[in-house]
């Protein structure tokens, strides 16, 4: 189970209606009610199983560990972007963080430098050990935060799913369409002092 904030969480089920296997699944809170479970569907879903979800700040990256096809051996961890309204095709992270044994439950740093992870490895000292991973590359988005992700907020916008399916559509105010609300991320504002907050890079940052 993932907490991304308290009102979405993502966690891996083997309930009946999936792709087979355990499946990575999403729901999200409004008004002190969780929403029915929505899976993530077959960009990322297989006949295998899919577990171990991490979504960083940002919701454009979904880390998780399957035994499909495309791993070294057992569980290897996985990464999906969602671009254009969908999840792309899993990237296997290889090796040296991929094993020929079972990678998983990976977790990335709030400063995006490096990540921590559970493994069987060969090196391990027995069972699952904890690794750390250091990246060449800073994954930016980790600083970056969205309270409510883009693939999840038709869910805050609607009363009921059936099936996976939206039965009531956004209701209208004076016959104009409501449109949802559409949140902006912004890069992190740097300042010496309460009055230097709105200094001329910060300016043309939020401008922007």
């Amino acid at each position: 189970l993932h907490f991304f904030n308290d009102s979405l969480i993502i966690f891996a089920s083997n309930r009946p209606g999936g792709y087979g296997g355990y499946d990575l699944y999403y729901a999200t809170q409004t008004n002190n009610v969780w929403s029915n479970p929505i899976n993530f569907g077959p960009n990322i879903n297989t006949s295998n199983n899919e577990i171990s979800p991490y979504l960083i700040k940002n919701s454009k990256y979904l880390y998780f560990s399957s035994n499909r096809l495309e791993t070294l051996g057992g569980y290897d961890i996985f990464k999906s972007e969602y671009s254009a309204n969908q999840w792309s095709a899993p990237i296997n992270l290889n090796s040296p963080i991929n094993s020929a044994g079972d990678d998983i439950d990976i977790e990335i740093s709030s400063d995006g430098m490096s990540a921590i992870f559970s493994s069987n490895r060969i090196s391990a000292k027995g069972g699952y050990d904890l690794f750390i991973a250091y990246f060449k590359e800073q994954i930016i988005d980790q600083l970056e935060y969205t309270e409510t992700p883009i693939f999840a907020q038709v869910l805050f916008e609607m009363d009921e799913i059936i099936n996976d399916t939206i039965v009531k559509q956004p209701e209208t105010k004076e016959g104009k369409n409501v449109l949802p609300i559409r949140e902006l991320i912004c890069k992190p504002l740097f300042f010496s002092s309460d009055e230097d907050v709105l200094n001329s890079t910060n300016t043309n940052q939020l401008r922007r």
